[in-house]
């Protein structure tokens, strides 16, 4: 199990590393083609709109082709979406090609997952999703990383790089891993399966308040955490013009604090009782960050201000997940995904249509979600303290 799962984590976090290589270059590619400002954040919206439509799809088909094959079939779109996109001369153009990409970028990540699901088995599932996560997050970094430096040779190296090393993980998994979890006689898919917002209809029969505040505090953080990302990435490079190197050099770093911050301060505030005001104490901590960034006139400041916020976005996310598995139900686990989804989309759209109104205006109401996050935090903290 445990050579499954080096080899698997390895060509696994090749192909995330792929994936997040031309998203240092992004910023640098829509001004060369001198789209709107808004365009960054309707590029992302479109891949998060088509990945949320289609995640119940690839949950039901994953087990019917094999979960090794879901990834790789991921790993190839994906590739094709992106190619779509490097040659998109057009709004319409990079806006389909984004669409196109969003159906990929399930797949892979499902089919990834619960292969390591399968192979971890009940006793080490949560050590495995842990090193897992840790992979992940040291890929996403990595690949900020490569694909500034390749960028600031060349928008096209970025792309090109980027191809390469999505399809050498797919090549290398169809030889070193074994097919996982897929069904002999699997059941007969309906339509309600694929229903994209089943999960929020499955947990009526269990929605409380303190669910319904949880699920809000879900909504306001994840919003803030897709609307200032993709505005911060457009910002260096538009206000101050950084070069696609300085944006893969700060996220680089991002990556590596986050995890420190994962593996030094989350162990902490677990010991510390109640987790939502662990969380509450985050968001604020964030939204404070938020605002003395929005605020500064200082390039350096500015940047030392993000990185302490990003600290705090890695730490509130292991916290939300673990206050969604106390739910203890999969349906109320099911419309935290679904949730985390929706704020995806809408932090990615409303990130552009507030840049084009004002260069600061994403980052105030990235405050704001943080700001309306860490009240709700601290009402069912207050919940909890009542009915202990």
């Amino acid at each position: 199990m445990k050579r499954k799962m080096i080899i698997f984590s390895a060509l696994y976090g090749l192909l995330y590393l792929g994936t997040n290589m031309v998203h240092a270059v992004t910023p640098a590619f829509f001004q060369a083609l001198n789209y709107p400002d808004y365009m960054f954040g309707v590029s992302f919206a479109c891949m998060a709109l088509t990945n949320f439509l289609t995640s119940p799809f690839w949950g039901v088909y994953a087990s019917r082709i094999g979960y090794v094959r879901c990834f790789m079939f991921g790993g190839v779109g994906y590739v094709a979406g992106q190619i779509l996109f490097a040659l998109s001369t057009s709004v319409v153009m990079t806006a389909i090609a984004r669409l196109i990409v969003g159906l990929f970028v399930a797949p892979f990540m499902i089919g990834g997952l619960l292969y390591i699901s399968t192979i971890s088995g009940d006793e080490k599932r949560g050590q495995y999703m842990a090193y897992f996560a840790a992979v992940q997050t040291a890929s996403a970094a990595g690949g900020y990383f490569l694909g500034g430096m390749m960028g600031s040779i060349s928008l096209n190296a970025a792309f090109v790089g980027q191809a390469v090393l999505c399809l050498l993980a797919v090549v290398l998994t169809a030889f070193l891993v074994k097919e996982e979890g897929k069904e002999e006689n699997p059941e007969k898919v309906t339509l309600q399966m694929l229903n994209p917002f089943r999960p929020l209809m499955e947990i009526r029969d269990i929605l409380d308040g303190f669910l319904l505040v949880f699920l809000g505090m879900t909504l306001c953080s994840s919003f803030t955490t897709y609307c200032f990302d993709n505005a911060f990435n457009y910002y260096i490079r538009d206000i101050f013009a950084f070069p696609p190197a300085y944006n893969g050099a700060i996220k680089a770093a991002v990556g590596i604090i986050g995890m420190l911050a994962n593996t030094l301060i989350n162990p902490r505030l677990a010991r510390r009782g109640s987790m939502n005001l662990s969380i509450a104490w985050v968001f604020g901590l964030g939204m404070m960050l938020l605002l003395a960034l929005s605020g500064t006139g200082s390039i350096p400041l500015f940047v030392i201000f993000a990185i302490g916020y990003y600290m705090a976005n890695a730490i509130y996310l292991p916290i939300q997940q673990t206050l969604s598995a106390e739910a203890g139900s999969d349906a109320a686990y099911g419309a935290f995904m679904s949730i985390r989804s929706l704020g995806q989309m809408l932090g990615g759209l409303l990130a552009g249509a507030l840049y084009t109104l004002g260069a600061r205006l994403p980052f105030y109401a990235s405050a704001l979600g943080f700001g309306v996050a860490m009240l709700m935090g601290l009402i069912n903290a207050r919940h909890e303290r009542k009915t202990a």
